[in-house]
């Protein structure tokens, strides 16, 4: 079997964690005879994994059909229907996990994990606090629960949560990023700051806390924000956030080029990225260069032809360059997908 190439190990990497890839690798194989051939194109293995849901949920049935008291199949079957947002069963499914093994953490963090997203926040924060019974110096747990905490916005008990993971281990990033989002939501600024600058020396890595820096310095118009973003950058050179914060500042900052060559950057990391199609149009037409704006909005629109944003630059760019048939065709296109289009609306008004 080719490992770059088959579907079954590519779907693994998607769907599951590394302890149960015999597992997965053995239901797809059951049930997508087509992995036993190296010579499956990448159009069956794109077709398949986005199509086949239901017949790798059958794989997995089959599989817990023949290895019922088998803990781990019931865990990765509750993954791979929370994350197709089947949350009942998934729900179910875990429990029964739970069931045959209960000293397995993760188990009941997915749990967790599946009630909040449930719209089970009591649930789910019950269940966490159950785990930290047995276990009050749990790290991971600890910091699930602040997060989730944050999430219901109930700031003051995630703080208090997140002390006491410092308490323990005074050196952890991820504690001090949330401690900073906390006060960010609080809207106590500096204690944010520092939270997340105390993240960051920790972890240079942790490339959220870069951006968040850089994002509180432009809001106060601070040109120390382009030194966060490069930070941001360096931590990961692939980051399409933080590729795409840098070009932003770049552009409200009207270094046109450099914005430019960064969203391009962007495009040949993610050919699908529509924004920085968009942005690069738009820059392009604030220096009248019309074809290449059009170029950048037709590519956006070949990309999605739902965009109303991409036809009505579309339009503005043929209207600049005295296309006005083909300008009041866009507009009109803009909006029909977008009715409420203010921008839209005038510049077909103006033309009429």
């Amino acid at each position: 079997m080719d490992n770059e190439s088959c579907l079954c190990v590519r779907l693994y990497k998607m769907m599951c964690k590394p302890g149960v890839y015999w597992l997965i690798v053995l239901v797809l194989m059951i049930i997508l005879p087509s992995c036993r051939n190296n010579s499956v194109s990448e159009e069956t293995i794109s077709n398949a994994s986005e199509n086949d849901v239901d017949v790798v949920h059958a794989g997995m049935l089959q599989a817990i059909k023949d290895d019922p008291s088998n803990a781990s199949i019931w865990e990765a079957k509750s993954r791979y229907l929370y994350e197709h947002e089947k949350y009942d069963e998934a729900l179910q499914d875990i429990e029964q996990a739970i069931a045959l093994d209960s000293t397995v953490i993760d188990y009941q963090h997915l749990k967790a994990d599946i009630q909040l997203d449930y719209y089970k926040s009591r649930e789910a924060i019950a269940t966490l606090q159950q785990i930290l019974l047995r276990n009050p110096n749990r790290i991971p747990t600890l910091l699930k629960l602040s997060e989730f905490q944050h999430i219901l916005k109930n700031y003051d008990a995630s703080i208090q949560t997140i002390n006491e993971v410092i308490r323990l281990q005074s050196y952890n990033a991820e504690a001090y990023f949330m401690l900073g989002m906390n006060f960010r939501e609080l809207n106590d600024i500096e204690k944010a700051k520092a939270s997340f600058q105390r993240a960051v020396e920790l972890d240079a890595d942790l490339t959220d806390g870069w951006i968040i820096l850089g994002n509180m310095y432009e809001a106060e118009k601070n040109n120390q924000a382009l030194q966060y973003y490069n930070s941001a950058v360096s931590s990961n050179p692939r980051s399409i956030a933080a590729l795409h914060s840098k070009a932003f500042y770049l552009q409200n900052d009207d270094d046109i080029l450099g914005a430019i060559q960064i969203y391009r950057q962007i495009n040949q990391l993610d050919p699908q990225y529509e924004d920085a199609y968009l942005n690069t149009g738009i820059l392009y037409l604030s220096i009248d260069s019309l074809q290449q704006a059009k170029e950048h909005f037709n590519i956006l629109r070949q990309i999605n032809p739902a965009n109303p944003f991409a036809f009505y630059y579309t339009g503005l760019t043929e209207e600049y360059l005295g296309n006005l048939d083909r300008a009041k065709a866009s507009y009109s296109t803009a909006l029909r997908l977008k009715p409420d289009y203010t921008k839209a609306q005038e510049a077909l008004a103006g033309l009429k």
